[in-house]
């Protein structure tokens, strides 16, 4: 008898395509230590393949050494715990508030630091950001923050069209698009390994 794991995926396509292909490396092993019915993120960045996954997992899934990163650059109360794979890379994040307040650390397992995430007020859009969002047309902020770290450094910005589509936008320091993104939801079904 095959038992079913069912997950609700949101799909982040680059736009222009469709994607096609194998899931990636780790999303099994990702989404079965998930938090319980907490949203699990694939991205494709290249319409040919998915490239990564973010999952909410528990406290005790994120090594210590990961943990440790984190205080030292978002004080405060932890509020959350995901785990990322990105091409083929594992990592973990530790995110402390929410909102505009929020701060997220990503670092390896054995803490080596990744990036630092941190929320930015949506109003008013700072001015390199404001260009890029225009070019959708009019549409509604979710979400702005800025990236920094020995691998990232870049805005990511979560928007939704008055048509209701969604996207998220990677822009560079100085505004220009280095990814965008369609946010499509989505169920997954996978066999049951345990």
């Amino acid at each position: 008898m095959r038992l079913c794991c069912h997950f609700g995926v949101l799909l982040l396509v680059g736009c222009g395509g469709s994607v096609t292909g194998r899931l990636p490396p780790g999303f099994s092993r990702t989404a079965a230590g998930s938090v319980p019915r907490s949203t699990v993120e694939l991205r494709s960045l290249d319409n040919f393949g998915w490239t990564g996954v973010v999952a909410s997992v528990p406290r005790e899934r994120v090594p210590g050494p990961a943990l440790a990163r984190a205080s030292q650059h978002c004080p405060g109360t932890p509020s959350s715990y995901r785990q990322y794979w990105e091409d083929g890379t594992e990592l973990w994040s530790v995110v402390v508030g929410a909102a505009e307040q929020l701060c997220e650390v990503v670092a390896a397992s054995d803490g080596e630091m990744a990036w630092v995430r941190k929320n930015l007020p949506t109003d008013p859009l700072p001015g390199e950001i404001r260009g890029a969002v225009q070019g959708f047309g009019d549409s509604r902020i979710m979400e702005l923050s800025r990236r920094r770290g020995p691998e990232a450094d870049d805005f990511v910005i979560e928007f939704e069209t008055l048509a209701g589509k969604r996207y998220v936008v990677v822009l560079s320091p100085s505004g220009n698009v280095v990814h965008r993104m369609r946010r499509y939801p989505a169920v997954v079904d996978l066999p049951e390994s345990d």
